[in-house]
């Protein structure tokens, strides 16, 4: 009688563990789903192509559009456990590389970079790589893909949420099919990666804590703009205002390479919710100007040409994502909603 009880409560377990599971399972699957709309990884090149990720139930496509030239297309479409990450055009405007990620790191934290070639629409698989990689910039000069990528994912405090640690720049060269590590930082944050014009150095957003060296200090520092020279990493300094008490989250390097566009808080002293706005800052002068005025969150800056700046505006912040993207032409001023086609 006790094993036919043992039995019973032993099946009972098992019955409720797959019933979980199940749960557990179509949970995750509904959750994947609710992704919607315009994300806000996204590209122009020189010529107003816009190469942007945008979600339907949950699956990521990788869409391509050009008013001018009459491009409006959906190029690949990936499974909803999956994410397409920073679409990056090549100098030319004829590539564009893009990253695909588990949308759970902690399950698998591998990532794979693609190459679209436009002429032929043709898409093909660049590398894989066991971390993640988080950020992609071709080099105006030389055959090569610099990618930023991540050895750990994580929290390094109770209170902080998992994100990407250990972050170093790396160089892929596509003819060679070889990547070179560039910088040997191991940096708890490293965003926004970009290529000088003349292809001798790269742009950063990192801690400002290298001469930190107690955990206080380090919490103490500030996101500021780094520059690295590629052939000696070791010698980077900061380009933006060193004294400056506001953190620099994303930037966009302009193509003469002597002006940054980056986004940062424009109300640090209000009580309510911040807001992000674009702000411009010349290398030369050590200048700020804000540039755009939205009162909610903008950022993702991009340059298609000296002359036009394109980003993203959530015009629902801080509650449900509603991404759109804008135009700016910088002669003018004048800013227009680029309506993308709706797939």
């Amino acid at each position: 009688m006790r094993k036919r009880y043992l039995y019973l409560f032993g099946g009972l377990v098992l019955t409720l563990t797959a019933i979980l599971a199940v749960m557990g399972f179509k949970f995750e699957k509904t959750e994947q789903e609710k992704q919607e709309g315009l994300a806000d990884q996204y590209d122009v090149s020189a010529q107003d192509t816009v190469a942007y990720v945008s979600y339907k139930r949950g699956k990521p496509g990788l869409y391509i559009f050009n008013n001018k030239l009459d491009i409006e297309e959906k190029v690949i479409e990936f499974e909803n456990s999956k994410s397409i990450i920073d679409p990056s055009f090549s100098s030319d405007g004829t590539k564009v590389a893009f990253i695909t990620a588990n949308k759970n790191p902690e399950k698998d934290l591998s990532s794979t970079v693609h190459l679209l070639d436009l002429r032929t629409k043709e898409v093909t698989e660049l590398f894989k790589s066991e971390n993640m990689v988080t950020e992609l910039d071709f080099s105006p000069v030389s055959d090569s893909l610099f990618f930023l990528g991540a050895g750990t994912f994580g929290n390094y405090s109770p209170i902080a949420s998992k994100r990407t640690h250990d972050l170093d720049v790396f160089e892929y060269k596509l003819a060679e099919k070889e990547t070179v590590q560039r910088t040997s930082l191991k940096k708890y944050s490293m965003t926004s990666l970009n290529v000088s014009p003349d292809g001798t150095s790269i742009f950063v957003q990192m801690d400002d804590d290298l001469d930190a060296d107690t955990p206080e200090e380090t919490f103490e520092t500030k996101q500021r703009v780094f520059q690295i020279a590629l052939d000696s990493p070791e010698d980077l300094h900061v380009v933006t205002d060193p004294n400056k008490e506001i953190d620099i989250t994303e930037l966009i390097l302009a193509p003469s390479g002597n002006e940054i566009i980056y986004q940062s808080i424009s109300n640090p002293d209000d009580d309510g919710t911040y807001k992000y706005e674009l702000f411009s800052y010349h290398l030369e002068s050590k200048k700020e100007h804000l540039v755009t005025h939205f009162g909610n969150f903008v950022g993702r800056p991009r340059f298609s040409s000296d002359v036009s700046l394109y980003f993203i505006a959530d015009k629902n912040w801080p509650n449900r994502v509603d991404n759109h993207l804008y135009r700016m032409d910088l002669k003018t001023k004048e800013i227009k909603e680029v309506i993308l086609p709706e797939k």
